[in-house]
């Protein structure tokens, strides 16, 4: 690496890494900065509409206690209950409900209500502004006493206070249920949803009392789409925002009001509790809150704030597009970026323009050297200044000249080596066996090994030259290499000269027997360095001794034999002597007796 490209590196290192890292961390503190804000924003937004939810609920809730202190809805209900009894078809009520129904229809329409009741103290709904089918039942006993509105009667006349139900379908109001195709149209046409056409309905009742008799109760309907135009605000959110409305039901987030991609997505949109899709709807509708970016029900990648409404048990998520919402950040990091690469290059240009004023003298000083790395020794460097350049090309100079001379004696060195290497190996040439010597690793790895090798194994002495194409060890026999391991590692153990004969497997797959006798060599502090030693064939050896062996072997037999043969021999004549009609006996050359026949022993009487 050059002199300069240190230099522009050494500058990079303490300049542009830190002024990078700062711009950096510039860069991420202003973009997280701006993504804060944007959540903060999104925070307030979704903070803002609940708080116009919880606004719409007690609008409405007020309306209906005006609605049960209104003297004409007092009346009302107690005429109403009086000629009720007389059935609704009777000229008594028919007269009431045309007096009052213009009044109370005004009413209805004044508080956007889906419809106006008022119920007996008994449970009877004695008159209703629309007429669904829920009209003259009994709450208590009739056909809708399990309904939503009969719970919400019930709790406003036990309590005697004004209640407000949850959202649920409300089986008189949905008998004209049309397709949500339609249905958007109608609201595109202004028409709004008609008569029995509510997907879910709620209830706020409240009790009407005259003076301290309780009366009944005044319930209004609320229209199921009257709180659409909260989900359908996108201001603050952008092009990509949307207000999701949802609330739990059979363990599903389902969705109860239009989106912005998806108008048709009221009661249709539904995402089962606990799958991976939609996980901020389904966290909203299970009682939490938060903010932060995850991934919407549509895929894409949001930054979004969802709350939990207790009152209606609903869900609200308000979202965005992280590419839009952090656009400004983007833009932001862009143009920090531009800018920052912009000085990043100035203060390049600076760096060379510097770094090739100051490196040019070395680099006529490295022109110069690459002819002396040529083998140019009587170059001489031309410096003309000086400081400590001058200096270095003096000391280059001198250099030269040394090396020169060096290289001279290296040369004249060499061939004295050859000489004495030459020799060294005419010496191991002449003698018999082989010899070597091997480091002292895993394989043993001959350093040396005479060409005699080729002679004892049939392998051309570069095979185990650095174990290159094979090792000593792999041709020794099988039966013999643990043995020949074993002895080998005891003599450098003991620091003794060690001895072995064993086999090994010819080039050709003859069987050659030799002996080998080395020793290790440790240096001063008893490390081992290697093993030298000498490798002799001893096969005919082996042969001879086997030869002499076995005419040994042959010998003992014939010795045997003839042994066996005399004292056969021996005992026959033995036999005849005892079975002989003649006396005979024998004395040996001390006079004693050794033979005395039983003739002998008859006639003399001695045994």
């Amino acid at each position: 690496m050059s002199i300069r490209i240190k230099l522009l590196l050494i500058l990079f290192t303490f300049t542009f890494i830190p002024l990078g890292m700062l711009s950096i961390l510039a860069i991420n503190n202003a973009t997280q900065t701006i993504e804060h804000e944007v959540e903060s924003a999104l925070n307030n937004l979704v903070d803002e509409k609940v708080g116009l939810i919880n606004e719409y609920l007690l609008e409405k809730e007020h309306h209906v206690k005006i609605l049960a202190n209104l003297p004409m809805v007092v009346n009302a209900l107690e005429s109403l209950t009086t000629v009720f009894a007389q059935g609704v078809t009777s000229p008594a009520y028919l007269s009431e409900d045309m007096a009052i129904r213009p009044a109370l229809r005004r009413l209805k329409e004044q508080f956007n209500a889906y419809d106006l009741l008022l119920i007996a103290a008994n449970g009877d709904i004695i008159f209703t502004v629309i007429h669904e089918d829920d009209f003259a039942t009994n709450l208590r006993t009739g056909l809708y006493r399990e309904t939503l509105l009969a719970s919400s009667f019930e709790r406003a006349a036990s309590l005697l206070e004004s209640r407000v139900s949850q959202f649920e379908p409300y089986a008189p109001s949905q008998g004209n249920i049309i397709s949500p195709l339609a249905a958007i149209k109608n609201e595109l046409q202004g028409q709004g949803q008609g008569q029995g056409q509510e997907a879910h309905s709620a209830f706020i009742t409240a009790p009407v009392f005259n003076e301290d008799k309780f009366l009944g109760v005044v319930a209004i309907q609320l229209n199921g789409n009257d709180y659409y135009h909260l989900a359908t605000d996108y201001t603050g959110i952008g092009r990509s925002g949307e207000v999701v409305i949802s609330k739990l039901e059979d363990n599903h987030a389902v969705v109860i009001a239009p989106l912005r991609r998806n108008p048709l997505a009221a009661f249709n949109l539904r995402f089962p509790i606990g799958s991976e899709i939609a996980r901020l709807i389904q966290s909203s509708v299970l009682g939490e809150k938060g903010s932060g970016v995850s991934i919407g029900y549509e895929g894409t990648e949001i930054l979004a704030a969802w709350r939990y409404i207790p009152e209606f048990q609903w869900g609200m998520v308000v979202k965005i597009e992280t590419a839009e919402a952090f656009d400004d950040a983007v833009q932001l990091k862009q143009t920090l970026l531009l800018l920052g690469f912009g000085i990043l290059l100035l203060a390049v240009l600076v760096a060379v323009f510097f770094s090739n004023k100051l490196t040019a003298p070395l680099v006529a000083l490295i022109k110069g050297t690459e002819g002396i790395m040529k083998g140019d020794y009587n170059q001489q460097i031309q410096i003309q200044t000086l400081d400590e350049i001058g200096q270095l090309g003096s000391s280059f100079n001198r250099m030269s000249t040394q090396l020169k001379q060096s290289l001279k004696e290296r040369e004249d060195a060499e061939k004295s080596l050859k000489r004495v290497e030459d020799d060294f190996r005419t010496l191991v040439g002449n003698v018999p066996g082989v010899t070597y010597r091997c480091a002292c690793d895993e394989h043993w790895t001959m350093e040396f090994i005479s060409d005699n090798v080729e002679l004892l194994s049939g392998y051309p002495v570069t095979d185990f030259l650095q174990n290159t194409v094979r090792t000593y060890a792999s041709i020794i026999h099988d039966d013999d290499r643990q043995l020949v391991e074993d002895i080998v590692t005891k003599g450098i153990e003991q620091k003794k000269t060690y001895t072995i004969e064993y086999r090994i497997v010819n080039a050709d797959g003859t069987i050659h027997w030799v002996y080998e006798k080395g020793n290790g060599i440790f240096d001063e502090q008893d490390k081992l360095l290697y093993l030298d030693g000498v490798i002799v064939d001893i096969t005919e050896l082996k042969h001879a001794e086997k030869a002499l062996l076995e005419a040994n072997e042959t010998l003992d037999i014939r010795v045997k034999e003839r042994t066996a043969e005399r004292e056969q021999v021996t005992a026959e004549l033995s036999q005849l002597i005892n079975t002989a009609n003649a006396p005979i006996f024998g004395i040996d050359t001390e006079g004693k007796i050794n033979e005395w026949n039983q003739q002998t022993a008859k006639i003399t009487g001695f045994s």
